[in-house]
């Protein structure tokens, strides 16, 4: 990943209202607001008439903690307000407009993009996509000329960096991407660039490491208590079973087993659904050595320092 700018726009100085992305030198903008803002950004943004990308967000009501998404291309004013009158819809109420500036965006490349993040989107178990069997639907010999499907690669991975910097992690994949698996693993975690956290007990054994964008992910072969137990926290019974659907863990031999490696965004979660119970994560995952989670991040956060002119430096050992 290479280091990028972000300008995020509030045009009502409301951090939590209307906000414009952007990254710089780039042509692609970002619009996010609530479904009753609408009008108003339809009024300020007559950009949204354009042919675009959108999403629909929202929360799911059948499973606790889990959010709803609708993918759609078109264009984005008038898709929107079809929507609105749309009772399968009923689950809006956030909105993520995508558009490029330059108007040179059609129908064509709206499509193979809409498709491109859907087939993203569906690998985050997290997030119930409604539209997700369109990918089935769609016609495999869409093909775009080799320079616009260059340009539409580019603005998919931007489109997938704007969303996220907007406070939506639908398309970052809860599944690492690393080949590694927990049986080519070394014992002596001091010899691999992420260190590696070992948490076991009566029916389970885990380990987990720490990626470069600071997400906690349990290795592939990892084994978790096949039944919970009732102090096990609603989150983390929700995340289970929906791991359990999409594959990530699997019954096997009495114990539920981790088919690939697996991100969270905490290291208690992980914990509570190994375990099947409420545990203190930054506590029960520990070293090789011992050293508990919370004491590595502590002497980690704490192992360089700033100085006078702002730069980066290892503490003074005096």
């Amino acid at each position: 990943m290479k280091p990028l700018s972000i300008k995020i726009f509030l045009p009502d100085g409301d951090p939590n209202g209307i906000r414009v992305a952007g990254i710089s030198m780039s042509t692609i903008q970002a619009i996010a607001f609530r479904r009753n803002q609408l009008g108003e950004v339809r009024k300020r943004f007559p950009e949204i008439s354009r042919i675009g990308v959108y999403i629909l967000l929202g929360l799911d009501k059948e499973i606790a903690g889990r959010r709803i998404a609708y993918i759609g291309e078109g264009t984005v004013n008038e898709r929107l307000n079809n929507h609105s009158y749309d009772d399968t819809k009923n689950f809006w109420t956030e909105t993520i407009a995508l558009t490029s500036k330059d108007e040179e965006l059609t129908k064509s490349h709206a499509v193979y993009v809409e498709d491109q993040l859907i087939a993203r989107s569906v690998k985050n178990p997290q997030w119930n996509l409604t539209n997700h069997d369109k990918l089935q639907r769609a016609n495999k010999d869409r093909k775009l000329p080799l320079p616009d499907r260059a340009a539409m690669e580019q603005f998919i991975d931007q489109t997938t960096i704007l969303v996220d910097a907007l406070g939506c992690d639908l398309f970052r994949a809860t599944r690492d991407l690393s080949s590694e698996k927990m049986e080519d693993i070394p014992s002596d975690a001091t010899i691999l660039p992420e260190p590696i956290f070992s948490y076991e007990g009566k029916k389970f054994k885990a380990k987990m490491t720490v990626n470069a964008s600071g997400d906690f992910v349990v290795r592939d072969g990892s084994q978790a208590r096949l039944q919970p137990m009732k102090s096990m926290p609603s989150a983390a019974k929700s995340r289970r079973e929906t791991l359990k659907k999409n594959g990530i863990l699997k019954e096997t031999d009495g114990a539920l087993i981790f088919t690939d490696n697996c991100i969270f965004e905490s290291p208690s979660l992980p914990a509570d659904v190994i375990s099947g119970t409420s545990v203190n994560g930054r506590t029960s995952w520990k070293l090789e050595d011992g050293t508990t989670y919370d004491a590595w991040e502590k002497q980690k956060n704490e192992s360089t320092s700033i100085d006078e002119t702002g730069d980066a430096s290892e503490p003074d050992s005096a």
